[in-house]
C-alpha cells in the first residue's frame, strides 16, 4: 500500500476527514505545508484532502478522477494505478493491481466502485476487498469513463459505448470512427436515464435505446456531464460552455469564465460546480455564477460533491485531491 508506493519515490500526504461533514473538515495538512495547497499563501477555503509528493524531485503522479457516495466515502484514482479510498472519513492508499492510468470513476456504495484504464480496453472493479478487471478486456476499445446503476448494470464510454450485464460486455454505440464516436463522460439518474457526452456530441439512453440529441447551434466541443435528476443534465465544454437539459432539449447558460470546462458536479439545480482550464472553478446557485481560481491554476480534470457537504473536492495534475469550502 502506501509504504510500497513511497519506496518508488512518492510520499503520501494525508489530511484526516471525518464524516458527516467530510469536505468542511478537510482543512488541515497532516505532514507539513510543503505538500499542501492550504497555508498562508493559499486563497481562503482551499486545503489538501489528500496528496502525494515526489521524493526524487520529479513530478508526483496526478489524480485523474474523484468520486463518492456521500460525505465520508469515496475514491480518487490516477497515474501509475494510484488509488486512494476515503473510508469512514479517512483516506487510505490501496493497491489497484495495475500501473495503468486510472480515471472515469463511478460508485454504487462503499463496496462497489468502477474505474476506466484510460485509453485502454479495461474497466476495473472494486468489490469491497480488492480491485480486479471487470470481465474480459474490450479488445481495441479505449475507455474514458464509467457509470453504474448496479453491479450488473455498468456502462463505459470512450471509443463508443458498451454495457456490462454482470457477465459480458455488449457494444451499444459503435466506435472506430474517430471523434464521431468518441465520448469522454457519462452520468445518469436511473438505469433508464443515462447521458454520454464528448466530441461525438450527446447521446441519451431511455432504457431501450441510445439516441443522439440535437444541440444548440454552434455548440463547442463537449467534455463532461452530471445528471441532477430525471432528464436534467448539466453538460460543460470548450469556451465556457454550460448546457442544462430540459427533457431532451437544452438551455445555454451564460458563464463568466470562457476557459475550457472539463468537469461538472453538484447536488441540485441550485448547487452546481464546474471546473476546467487554468484552475477555473465556478459555482451556480440557481441565479448567478461565483468564480474562484484554484491555487495551483492547473487544469481541473474531475470534481465531486455530495449532499450535506459545504464545498467540493477536485483533482488536477499536481498529485493532490483539493477541497474547497466557501
Amino acid at each position: 500500500m502506501s509504504i510500497g508506493r513511497a519506496a518508488r519515490g512518492v510520499r503520501d500526504i494525508v489530511s484526516a476527514v471525518s464524516p458527516p461533514r467530510a469536505l468542511a473538515s478537510a482543512l488541515a495538512c497532516a505532514l507539513g505545508a510543503a505538500a499542501c495547497t492550504s497555508g498562508a499563501s493559499a486563497p481562503p477555503g482551499f486545503s489538501t484532502a489528500y496528496g502525494v509528493v515526489a521524493t526524487d524531485g520529479g513530478a508526483p503522479p496526478a489524480f485523474r478522477s474523484v468520486r463518492g457516495t456521500g460525505p465520508g466515502y469515496g475514491w480518487a484514482v490516477g497515474e501509475g494505478g494510484r488509488a486512494v479510498a476515503l473510508a469512514g472519513g479517512k483516506w487510505i492508499a490501496v493497491d489497484s493491481g495495475t500501473t495503468a492510468t486510472l480515471g472515469g470513476l463511478s460508485m454504487i456504495d462503499a463496496g462497489h466502485a468502477y474505474a476506466a484504464e484510460l485509453g485502454g480496453p479495461r474497466v476495473d472493479a472494486w468489490d469491497g476487498h480488492a480491485w480486479a478487471p471487470l470481465g474480459a478486456d474490450r479488445a481495441g476499445r479505449a475507455a474514458a469513463a464509467t457509470w453504474t446503476a448496479g453491479s450488473d448494470d455498468v456502462w463505459v464510454v470512450g471509443d463508443g459505448i458498451e454495457h456490462w450485464d454482470g457477465k459480458t460486455w455488449t457494444q451499444q454505440v459503435p466506435g472506430g470512427a474517430g471523434a464521431a464516436s468518441t465520448f469522454t463522460s457519462i452520468s445518469g439518474s436511473f438505469s433508464t436515464d443515462i447521458w454520454a457526452v464528448g466530441p461525438a456530441g450527446v447521446e441519451h439512453w431511455d432504457g431501450t435505446a441510445w439516441s443522439a440529441l440535437k444541440l444548440p447551434a454552434s455548440t463547442a466541443t463537449l467534455a463532461a456531464v452530471w445528471v441532477s435528476s430525471l432528464e436534467n443534465a448539466w453538460i460543460v465544454g470548450a469556451g465556457g460552455t454550460v448546457l442544462e437539459s430540459a427533457g431532451t432539449t437544452f438551455v445555454v447558460l451564460p458563464t463568466g469564465p470562457k476557459a475550457d470546462l472539463t468537469a461538472v458536479t453538484g447536488t441540485s439545480i441550485t448547487d452546481v460546480w464546474v471546473g476546467g482550464a487554468d484552475g477555473t472553478l465556478s459555482h451556480w446557485d440557481g441565479t448567478t455564477w461565483t468564480e474562484i481560481t484554484s491555487p495551483a491554476s492547473r487544469p481541473i480534470t474531475d470534481m465531486w460533491t455530495a449532499e450535506g457537504a459545504d464545498g467540493v473536492l477536485f483533482v488536477d495534475d499536481t498529485g493532490v485531491v483539493t477541497s474547497y469550502v466557501p
